[in-house]
């Protein structure tokens, strides 16, 4: 933030402004929470990453008057991916399941081939945002940092889940071995777009986490 002594006013007005969203939100359609201190809870740990989502999730300079509702609604979004894939993790992890096998061949609609290329691009778009500015030293690195470019592209990959998750069942209760390494393969794929998430949220822009909502 240019000037943020000067600017506190405007600053805190816009954070006040962006936590009373994002808790509107959540109350109206987006957690099954009926105690409003779990609503808080989660609110608060959403909250930084929404702020980090409207500083760098576009080329152009971050206004704190100006405050963009698809911003706060794709970092939501984002978040809730992260937990609804941790959600099935859960209960995968919990099935007893009579075989480990996989078959890669079981992956052939068209949205799986969509999420496996989305992150065969995941490397490349990295390289675009960060190790490309940063193995120059005679750039301005924080100038020529493209962090929006890894934003838009976790956008891209929530929705191809959301909508993989609406057309597909992942998990499965048959015991029959088809089925089941149906089920392993797809959880190979899961787990690939949940480590992407995870990896980017956690251990590159440093927001916590919302795992359960």
């Amino acid at each position: 933030f240019k000037d943020a002594d000067e600017n506190s006013s405007i600053l805190k007005d816009y954070i006040s402004k962006r936590n009373d969203e994002l808790v509107k939100q959540a109350e109206e359609r987006l957690f099954n929470c009926n105690k409003q201190l779990t609503i808080e809870h989660v609110c608060q740990r959403m909250l930084p990453f929404i702020v980090f989502y409207d500083l760098f999730s576009s080329t152009t300079p971050f206004n704190p008057l100006k405050l963009l509702p698809e911003h706060l609604r794709d970092a939501v979004f984002i978040h809730y991916n992260i937990a609804r894939i941790a959600h099935i993790k859960g209960v995968y992890d919990n099935l007893e399941k009579p075989s480990t096998k996989v078959d890669i061949s079981f992956l052939d609609s068209e949205v799986e081939w969509l999420l496996i290329c989305q992150l065969v691009n995941f490397e490349k778009v990295f390289e675009e945002a960060f190790i490309s500015p940063l193995s120059n030293l005679n750039n301005d690195i924080p100038k020529n940092l493209q962090i929006h470019k890894i934003l838009q592209f976790l956008v891209k990959l929530v929705k191809l889940f959301s909508k993989y998750y609406s057309s597909t069942k992942i998990v499965t209760y048959d015991i029959k071995e088809t089925l089941i390494v149906r089920m392993n393969t797809r959880m190979l794929l899961v787990n690939a777009v949940y480590n992407v998430l995870v990896f980017s949220l956690k251990d590159v822009f440093g927001v916590p986490l919302v795992l359960n909502i």
